[in-house]
């Protein structure tokens, strides 16, 4: 398999025998990560001119403060939403600290540096075990959210735009091949920045536990992390940012737009250290789509299941190139 994908068909032979005969099917069948990154570049024009000629970049297309909010910001106060937003990172930092300690590891575990197998093992069980106690507490919070009693105003949405409608999976993944175009854009542009600032290419693993997925590619505790960053951490983060974050800022402001950005400029912040400078920008573009299309869908579904492909392609990719 590695030198191609060959194709085969049967001939007969001068003799009436069966001869074999091989032919080359074409190049562009092969999984190549390189021409992959070509079509998205190709693919992320169009998709922002079809955007923009939707009118999806207009300062009033996702609402403003003359019009009420499209989904249910308005179910509890907005220091309801805030609060919500603070007790639940209060949980990943100190319920996560105390799993840690509990099952006999210290925070250290989740961001540890690529090491030997025993470090990875810790690695991997660490962040396992922090997105299984953090990402049900999350969901918790929505429904309750979603379905408890109002404490400042109502929502025409009654709240289902708060809870992950299992069913909108598709839509998520459908929407992913839109955005991921886009972010593969801004990708190859902020890599060419950035080297042609330090006056060489920059390192290509650009997340933490990417490089440690590849350097430990053999072992069997790479499921555990990949199961972690594939599943736990979209659904915590986009409840936490998307839901809570950006539903309190619409609130706050009255303005899907401002709520977007500023929520997006928090999500790329958040991961600086554990992703290298030049992946922020990525991160920024890839929650400004997430957060556009929580608001234009109403479903907190579909930015999960954006996620949940984003941060799977790269692992793919990621494990292809360095395999």
């Amino acid at each position: 398999m590695a030198d191609g994908i060959t194709g085969r068909r049967r001939a007969r032979g001068r003799h009436g025998g069966v001869a074999r005969q091989q032919w080359p099917v074409t190049p562009f069948l092969e999984l190549n990560p390189e021409r992959i990154k070509l079509v998205l570049l190709i693919a992320a024009p169009l998709l922002l001119a079809l955007a923009a000629w939707y009118g999806w970049f207009k300062p009033g297309s996702l609402g403003d403060a003359s019009r009420k909010p499209t989904r249910s910001a308005g179910l509890h106060a907005t220091t309801t939403w805030f609060l919500a937003a603070a007790g639940l990172f209060a949980a990943q930092v100190f319920g996560a600290a105390a799993l840690l300690g509990v099952i006999g590891m210290d925070a250290s575990g989740a961001t540890a540096e690529a090491g030997g197998e025993a470090a990875f093992r810790k690695y991997a069980v660490s962040t396992l075990a922090v997105y299984a106690l953090v990402t049900p507490a999350a969901l918790g919070v929505m429904w309750f959210l979603a379905r408890g009693p109002t404490l400042g105003g109502s929502g025409s949405g009654g709240g289902k735009d708060l809870r992950l409608a299992w069913g909108d999976w598709w839509r998520g993944l459908g929407w992913s091949l839109a955005v991921l175009p886009i972010v593969t854009a801004v990708s190859w542009a902020s890599v060419q920045v950035a080297g042609a600032i330090t006056g060489s290419p920059p390192d290509m693993l650009a997340h933490q536990t990417l490089k440690m997925l590849t350097e430990h590619r053999e072992s069997p505790w790479m499921w555990a992390l990949i199961a972690a960053v594939v599943i736990g951490a979209p659904v915590f983060e986009e409840v936490f940012y998307r839901g809570l974050l950006q539903t309190a800022m619409v609130r706050a402001t009255g303005s899907p737009w401002i709520a977007v950005l500023s929520v997006s400029v928090g999500f790329a912040i958040m991961h600086n250290g554990v992703a290298q400078p030049h992946a922020l920008p990525v991160l920024l573009a890839l929650s400004v789509a997430m957060g556009v299309l929580y608001e234009r869908t109403g479903s907190l579904m579909v930015p999960v299941m954006v996620h949940v492909a984003f941060n799977a392609f790269n692992i793919a990719m990621a494990l292809h190139a360095v395999g």
